[in-house]
C-alpha cells in the first residue's frame, strides 16, 4: 500500500508500506508518486503550493545620501550647507535617523516643506530651497530603494 505523509497540510513523504495504515496525517494513493511531494493536501485534493513571495523588509528604506543624491546635486548642496533654522532642523532630525522610510509621512512632510508647501505643524517655510519642487518630492519617495541606495543600512541593521 502506498501513502502521502502530511505535515502541516504538504505532503512531506511518500512510501510503501506492508500494511494499512491508520492516521490522520497518512493518505493512501495508488502508487509511489514522487511528484506529490511539495504538494497541498486540501479537501482530500493535492495541489499545487503557491509560493509565498517574503516582502523585503528594506524596500521602502532608504540611506541618508541616496535618498539626496536622487535630488541631484545642487539640492543635495543646498540641503547641507543651508543656514535657516527650519532647514537646520530638519537636517538635524534627518541624520539623526538610522535610516529613512520613503513612506514615512513626517519624512515626507518635511521635504515638501522645503520645497514650499505649507505643512500643518511645521508651517510655511520663509526661503525654500530654489529648485526643490512638490512634484519632484512626489515622484523621489514613490519609488523604492535599489539595493545599492540602501547597502548601508542592511550590512548595520540588518545582516
Amino acid at each position: 500500500m502506498y501513502y502521502a505523509q502530511i505535515t502541516n497540510g504538504v505532503v512531506t513523504a511518500v512510501s510503501e508500506l506492508a500494511g494499512e495504515i491508520n492516521a490522520a496525517n497518512m493518505v493512501q494513493i495508488d502508487g509511489l508518486d514522487t511528484a506529490l511531494l511539495g504538494k497541498a493536501y486540501e479537501a482530500g485534493e493535492f495541489v499545487d503550493v503557491v509560493p509565498q513571495v517574503v516582502a523585503d523588509p528594506c524596500e521602502w528604506l532608504i540611506d541618508h545620501m541616496p535618498l539626496l543624491d536622487r535630488f541631484g546635486p545642487a539640492i543635495r548642496h543646498l540641503f547641507l550647507k543651508s543656514t535657516d533654522p527650519d532647514v537646520v532642523a530638519l537636517r538635524l532630525d534627518y541624520f539623526a535617523r538610522k535610516w529613512l522610510d520613503l513612506r514615512h509621512a513626517e519624512l515626507q512632510a518635511g521635504f515638501y516643506f522645503m520645497a514650499g508647501v505649507t505643512v500643518p505643524v511645521l508651517g510655511t517655510i520663509a526661503t525654500p530651497i530654489a529648485g526643490l519642487t512638490p512634484a519632484m518630492v512626489a515622484e523621489k519617495f514613490a519609488i523604492p530603494a535599489a539595493p545599492t541606495e540602501n547597502s548601508a543600512l542592511r550590512k548595520q541593521f540588518f545582516a
